[in-house]
């Protein structure tokens, strides 16, 4: 039984001149592979990969539906009864509390800060009548968005220390 000592490989060489359109294509792909890795890493169209800040923000677009419920519990100072008193503005609701509820004076308001278009505030006013003897103890708010929308604000600086 005969046991192997030594093998040799086939080794095959091509060889071409300097002048060849093989050695023109080898030599322009060694620089390709080179230099569009690196030219991707600091482009900052991409996105660049040595960023030294890079930074964004959310900013929600709250649009009001105009349809709020008021719950207002309210307690008399000489027999401390609790009462209710109910406000809203849509009439299917308003009708399930038809025997406490009650009208009301509603001021609605966007603001827009930064002139964007994007709301980045809105104010609620809503100015409920009393009668003399009534307190407020506790009241519940329920306000109706139409839609919630994130938008991302890029802000991005790479030379920055």
């Amino acid at each position: 039984m005969d046991v192997e000592l030594f093998f040799d490989p086939l080794k095959k060489r091509y060889y071409a001149s300097r002048c060849s359109c093989a050695y023109l294509v080898s030599i322009i792909s060694t620089i390709l592979v080179v230099t569009i890795p690196f030219l991707m890493c600091n482009s900052s169209a991409i996105g660049g990969v040595w960023l030294k800040h890079d930074s964004y923000t959310e900013k929600p677009n709250v649009e009001f539906s105009h349809k709020i419920m008021i719950e207002l519990q309210s307690i008399s100072p000489n027999n401390e009864t609790l009462s209710e008193i109910f406000f809203s503005t849509v009439g299917s609701w308003s009708a399930l509390r038809s025997g406490s509820s009650r009208a009301a004076d509603v001021r609605f308001r966007h603001i827009d800060d930064d002139l964007d278009g994007i709301m980045d505030q809105f104010t609620l006013s809503v100015m409920v009548p009393l009668f003399e003897q009534e307190r407020i103890q506790s009241i519940k708010v329920i306000i109706n968005t139409k839609s919630y929308i994130l938008y991302k604000i890029l802000r991005s600086c790479s030379n920055m220390n």
